[in-house]
């Protein structure tokens, strides 16, 4: 039952496609496109009335036709026919002419068909007035003969018209190209004119450029000379600043070179002196700063900012990423306090603060910013 319910909706899809219902024929089509047995020729189908009417979509021809092959389908000769003009309207003229090749033993009035309208796509008139008119001597019935008689004086008045068209285009193209050329040589008179005028004053310019560019090259050559100057005296500025930091940096660090062994808080009770107490107290008043991590670790930064250059504001700005400790080790090895102390400060293992050392040397040098100079100045000296 289900067979003949198949073969009915196929003989009604068939009906419509010939009385020019194309969205009817394309929905039972596609019903059947599901079906197994009928799924071959119902892209066959859907493909016929893509090619029977206008305007086609030649790339969905070939993906339905291709489709259609694919499942076992059997084209005719007017199926392949259109399959090869489809191809062809794609730009698959190798694949068309191959298909055709298949089908050159027939004569059929579908063959002369596809050739004339390919001729006529390629603008080859006379070719395709001949296929036309082999197209209707063929054609199997009167109807068909008279109408494509018809067609083909339609498209003999048409193919004469574009001859005229071209040969009136060729005409006036010859006109276009003797007025062009005549106003081209018109042209040229005056620009040679012209050029002859113009190659008198570009004489006088290129005499006044030669002056100007040899003023350049004697301003230029007494520029190079003050720059070299002045940039020998700013090596010598920077040469001089930078000594100047060394010995700063030197004279803060041995201040500090007795803090770093009062850092194990001596006893102040044995000693008498009172100067040497006084001093002990602002020294232990200092190393309570290094030690802590809050507000007294700020103090002492501020201290180590101003006193040298903002070196700590510096390197927080240059890599925000550093962490506390990094920067406490950096604070310290500027002060010149040893990997002894720096341990006992940093409550670690003497061998941990070289290996942080190390590597904190290693991520400055790899990272470098405006400020590197002074960086590697702190860090050096370090032992």
């Amino acid at each position: 039952r289900g067979q003949d319910i198949n073969q009915a909706i196929w003989s009604l899809a068939v009906a419509y496609h010939n009385n020019y219902q194309r969205e009817l024929s394309d929905s039972l089509f596609l019903l059947l496109a599901d079906v197994p047995e009928y799924a071959p020729q119902a892209f066959v189908g859907l493909a016929g009335n893509e090619s029977c009417f206008p305007p086609s979509n030649y790339e969905t021809i070939v993906e339905l036709y291709s489709k259609a092959l694919s499942l076992g389908a059997e084209l005719d000769l007017v199926e392949w026919c259109r399959y090869a003009y489809a191809l062809t309207r794609i730009g698959r003229r190798t694949d068309a002419e191959s298909v055709m090749s298949q089908l050159s033993g027939y004569e059929d009035a579908a063959i002369y068909e596809y050739y004339w309208k390919t001729y006529r796509d390629d603008g080859l008139y006379e070719k395709a007035l001949y296929e036309c008119a082999r197209t209707y001597q063929l054609s199997d019935s009167t109807v068909n003969s008279q109408l494509n008689q018809s067609l083909f004086k339609a498209e003999t008045e048409y193919f004469g018209q574009e001859a005229e068209i071209s040969e009136m285009k060729a005409k006036h193209i010859k006109t276009v190209w003797g007025l062009t050329i005549f106003l081209s040589f018109v042209a040229l008179g005056l620009f040679v004119s012209e050029l002859r005028r113009r190659n008198i004053r570009n004489q006088l310019r290129l005499e006044e450029a030669d002056m100007i560019v040899n003023e350049s090259f004697r301003l230029n050559k007494m520029l190079q000379q003050g720059n070299e100057e002045l940039q020998c005296e700013i090596d010598s500025v920077r040469s001089k600043t930078y000594s100047l930091q060394r010995m700063l940096l030197g004279q803060y660090r041995s201040g500090f070179a007795e803090i770093a062994a009062l850092v194990e808080t001596p006893n102040a009770d044995k000693i008498d002196n009172v100067a040497a107490k006084r001093y002990l107290s602002k020294v232990k008043e200092l190393i309570s700063e290094i030690e802590s991590d809050g507000a007294g670790w700020s103090k002492f930064e501020a201290r180590l900012n101003e006193s040298f250059d903002g070196v700590i504001r510096k390197l927080r700005i240059d890599y925000p990423s550093l962490s506390e400790k990094r920067i406490k080790l950096f604070s310290f090895i500027t002060i010149g306090f040893d990997a002894t102390t720096c341990a006992v400060l940093l409550n670690e293992k003497q061998e941990y603060v070289r290996v942080m050392k190390s590597r904190l040397h290693q991520f400055l040098e790899s990272n470098p910013t405006e400020n590197t100079a002074l960086y590697r100045m702190c860090l050096n000296e370090y032992k």
